[in-house]
């Protein structure tokens, strides 16, 4: 971790990286990503300098694993439509796609740590329904462990539904209530994916949510500023990495007693 924060010191001495990086065979860049096929090594630079991606971009809304953003849009869809009584729940049922179901389908215990959290349809279906939210609080050690998350996470079923394989993300959340009534919401394109990315608007509110308790809000507009500016202002890289240089607080500043608790 602190050698990487030193790439000058570990050259200095000697230290390389490896040689093949793109084309080892066991390891290398594109025997991982290459899709279990001989892959073409001239796309690696193919356009270089005139293709750019940066607006291909996918922006998340949400403090979880981006597989279960569609399901967040899903509760969040029922929720704003007519508020859900969670006290009245019977069943909670997600079916999604082999992809989603193989990073987040899989059960769960407690006590549970946030990164776990953080990929879990069974604990995030539930806590968005309770919170209205997947932002950092949801996923504080705190709030994971509470007794009411865990009262409809034993109500929460995950299934794979083979005819939702041919669009990744494309999910389905089920609300059953007490009374047999049912709620039923499909979102294919979740919030911040290439097919439904955040507005403008929608990015600065969430970087203006993230930075509120870590920096002072002068320089939390400066940074704003500054990025929203970068074409206009000859010397806005220089100023902008002026502004990001100092030191700022803790995103995840969890109670020690309860951090001591998880890693031990």
């Amino acid at each position: 971790m602190f050698a990487c924060r030193r790439p000058t010191a570990l050259a200095s001495v000697g230290y390389v990286g490896v040689k093949r990086v793109f084309e080892r065979e066991y390891g290398g860049f594109l025997s991982v990503f290459g899709e279990g096929h001989d892959p073409d090594p001239s796309q690696i630079a193919a356009g270089l300098g005139s293709r750019w991606r940066t607006m291909r971009y996918g922006i998340k809304p949400y403090a979880s694993m981006g597989g279960l953003h569609a399901a967040i849009d899903d509760v969040l869809a029922l929720e704003t439509h007519t508020p859900i009584d969670v006290t009245s729940i019977r069943e909670i049922r997600v079916d999604v796609s082999d992809a989603v179901f193989h990073h987040g389908g899989f059960d769960i215990q407690r006590p549970l740590i946030p990164i776990t959290a953080q990929m879990s349809l069974k604990y995030t279906v539930p806590v968005v329904l309770l919170d209205g939210a997947a932002l950092i609080d949801q996923y504080e050690p705190d709030r994971i462990n509470r007794d009411d998350v865990w009262d409809l996470i034993e109500k929460a079923t995950v299934t794979h539904d083979p005819d939702f394989d041919g669009s990744t993300y494309k999910t389905r959340v089920r609300i059953t209530m007490e009374d047999g009534s049912c709620r039923e919401k499909i979102v294919d394109k979740p919030t911040g994916s290439l097919g439904n990315p955040l507005s403008d608007d929608e990015i600065v509110a969430k970087y203006r949510m993230l930075t509120e308790h870590i920096i002072d809000h002068d320089r939390r507009q400066a940074i704003q500023d500054a990025v929203l500016g970068l074409e206009q202002n000859e010397n806005g890289p220089r100023d902008l990495m002026a502004l990001l240089a100092p030191t700022v607080g803790s995103a995840l500043a969890f109670p020690t007693d309860v951090v001591n608790a998880v890693e031990g």
